[in-house]
């Protein structure tokens, strides 16, 4: 399973839209995945074993009753369980313009080649 495919399977059960950006802007609440960098891990051999993907997710919501907070944390846990591992968070922003609160996180997962 490639990277795409481990992040879209582990949001799916989150009870709003997942998708790779953009997103379509129609939603109250949706969540959005892409990657930042993808780097080769080489080995003794120097030939590449591994790529880290770097990934952010990210959470949006227009309701002003902290679900885009529940959802992330939700989102968080389904990321480890699925063995992606959350490097950082924050911040928890509210976009004036657009009226969504939005909350990210950097995570890694590792693809063996």
């Amino acid at each position: 399973m490639d990277v795409e495919q481990t992040f879209m399977a582990a949001l799916s059960s989150l009870p709003c839209p997942v998708s790779k950006p953009p997103a379509d802007g129609s939603q109250e609440t949706y969540a959005t995945f892409n990657q930042v960098l993808g780097t080769y891990e080489a080995h003794a051999s120097n030939t590449p074993r591994r790529i880290n993907h770097m990934m952010q997710v990210h959470v949006f919501s227009k309701k002003d009753d902290g679900t885009h907070r529940k959802l992330f944390f939700q989102a968080i846990g389904l990321l480890r369980t699925a063995g992606v591992k959350v490097r950082a968070f924050g911040p928890d922003d509210y976009e004036t313009k657009t009226g969504y609160h939005h909350i990210a996180a950097t995570c890694e997962w590792v693809e063996k080649i």
